[in-house]
């Protein structure tokens, strides 16, 4: 069985990028194409192309991306999936990034993103740019996915939270038992400090209960904002328990 050349095939399909205008239809084919080679060669544990994903990281970072960058965590993910995340460690390490840091600030940047392209979207625009627009929406929505369902879930509540106007994250639908020290788990790591809590299912109290013992602290009730009235054409209004995430873990 004859061995596949990763490298030339990369090569060629750098070649074959290049002929189109960037972001257009077949560069994005092309880049999609690129990135199957980039994958396959890091199964197959072909060095030079595992050095080529390093090296895509790099040169995003140089160019100022930030480490949670959706391009940036796409080439992250390849290596980590195949045995080369202390490639990873070390290239964290050169560029000084601190894992912490680098989360806090990921849902509001990424709202940002996402808001540019709805803004792109709502103007008239050719056939090719909105293949474009949604295509780099898909790989957004994508990255979140892989994730993971927690980071999903989290994502959701804090894009339809500022959809709805309200400051930080609001959470109004059932929340399980089972879900509690995962969910608290995850705000940490994006480095939320504050969220609302404004379900009214029967079980809202226990909830709010487990998530004071997961080491959150409430700091009152307030007034948040839900979804449309679309017979008002205005945001239901709704009271929520407001909570203060804590670094430590009560018992």
């Amino acid at each position: 069985m004859k061995m596949r050349n990763y490298m030339k095939e990369y090569r060629e399909a750098l070649d074959e990028r290049s002929l189109f205008e960037c972001g257009s239809e077949k560069w994005n084919a092309v880049d999609e194409k690129l990135d199957g080679i980039l994958r396959d060669g890091t199964v197959a544990h072909d060095d030079r192309i595992v050095r080529e994903v390093c090296e895509c990281i790099e040169q995003l970072l140089d160019l100022g991306r930030d480490w949670d960058d959706v391009l940036v965590q796409k080439y992250v993910k390849i290596l980590d999936d195949n045995g080369y995340g202390y490639l990873n460690d070390k290239t964290k390490k050169v560029y000084e990034i601190d894992d912490v840091e680098t989360m806090k600030g990921f849902l509001e940047r990424t709202y940002e993103k996402v808001q540019e392209l709805r803004n792109e979207l709502s103007k008239d625009c050719d056939p090719n740019t909105d293949s474009r627009i949604r295509s780099k929406w898909r790989k957004i929505e994508k990255s979140i996915d892989d994730m993971g369902n927690v980071a999903s879930r989290v994502w959701r509540y804090y894009e339809v939270s500022r959809d709805n106007g309200n400051d930080c994250i609001n959470i109004d639908d059932v929340v399980g038992d089972i879900d509690v020290f995962p969910l608290v788990g995850c705000f940490r790591d994006f480095g939320v400090e504050h969220f609302t809590f404004s379900s009214t299912w029967s079980s809202a109290v226990k909830t709010a209960w487990l998530f004071k013992m997961n080491g959150c602290e409430v700091e009152g009730l307030v007034e948040v904002n839900g979804n449309t009235n679309y017979m008002t054409g205005k945001h239901e209004k709704m009271p929520a328990y407001k909570f203060a995430v804590k670094w430590g873990h009560e018992q």
